[in-house]
């Protein structure tokens, strides 16, 4: 009868507290669904908060108009991503891309393809933000920009520190793979 009791007791008290909150090392990822503002086929898709960095993950769908071409510009460039937190309006510079290549080189994006890349980014506050791509450019270039970015629940937390991610390179065409190796591309 004692079990009995002290389960009835102290099972109830388990599952009121709920599930446990994520602690300050841990990355939690969230889903997010915001549109661009500025081009209705890209989206940010979620965002990934850890301690010391966090990763907005977004992706470009060609709807039916001719090929396109994107391109993300590097960290530091007048041209790259940054976000700014919208209470306090600090802005946050982008640190690295995985994905999509950075200028100069761009990728070809066929009608009804689809292509997702991430921006990475330093230790942002989890706050809702503006994500804007640099200042304007030629005619023929759209910049992407997404406003009043909320972050809702958890989607996923995976436990303790995670390592900042790291910028993956896209494969280099065979004639920069020549000059790499000391070799002119365009000698016979």
């Amino acid at each position: 009868m004692k079990r009995f009791l002290a389960a009835a007791f102290i099972l109830p008290l388990l599952f009121s507290l709920g599930p446990a909150s994520p602690a300050a090392a841990d990355t939690v990822t969230y889903a997010v669904s915001r549109q661009s503002i500025t081009d209705p086929d890209t989206r940010i898709t979620q965002v990934k908060i850890a301690e010391d960095h966090a990763v907005i993950t977004l992706n470009y769908t060609n709807r039916g108009r001719g090929p396109t071409r994107a391109k993300l510009y590097p960290p530091g460039h007048k041209m790259a991503y940054y976000l700014i937190e919208t209470k306090t309006s600090k802005k946050y510079p982008l640190t690295g891309s995985s994905g999509l290549p950075t200028h100069p080189d761009s990728a070809t994006v066929k009608p009804g393809q689809s292509l997702t890349f991430e921006l990475f980014f330093g230790k942002i506050p989890l706050a809702n933000f503006n994500l804007m791509e640099g200042s304007l450019r030629s005619a023929n270039e759209t910049p992407w920009h997404f406003h009043d970015v909320e972050i809702g629940e958890p989607i996923k937390i995976e436990k303790g520190p995670q390592a900042p991610p790291q910028e993956k390179k896209t494969l280099a065409s065979p004639k920069e793979e020549q000059k790499k190796i000391g070799k002119n591309p365009d000698s016979k």
